[in-house]
């Protein structure tokens, strides 16, 4: 049971079913379910705000790391971190901008 967590690259419903399965073999309940389930999640963030969150069934917590996880993958397209060495969007070297610290200096395009 302590062994099984997600690996890096692993989807979180094939993870996810398969540790409930581990843990209602063991007849765990739904906190002791919860907390296994996300102790072996590979984001520390999911883990961090799903503890925050009262889940009554596996199945709520289930669809709110479905949407926790989805959510994750949205945000990096609306957020662009000034300093973050991946901020270089494709959008941006269309509009022109050079990889600068602040992405604000448009080339020369001549």
């Amino acid at each position: 049971m302590v062994d099984r967590v997600q690996k890096r690259d692993e989807r979180l419903a094939s993870y996810f079913h398969e540790k409930v399965k581990l843990c209602a073999d063991l007849k765990l309940n739904v906190n002791e379910s919860k907390k296994q389930v996300l102790v072996g999640l590979w984001s520390k963030q999911a883990c961090d705000a799903m503890f925050a969150r009262n889940h009554y069934t596996t199945d709520q917590l289930f669809h709110d790391l479905l949407d926790y996880e989805q959510m994750e993958k949205e945000r990096p397209s609306r957020v662009m971190y000034k300093n973050h060495p991946k901020a270089m969007t494709q959008e941006n070297k269309e509009k022109g901008y050079e990889n600068k610290r602040d992405n604000t200096v448009p080339t020369d395009k001549n």
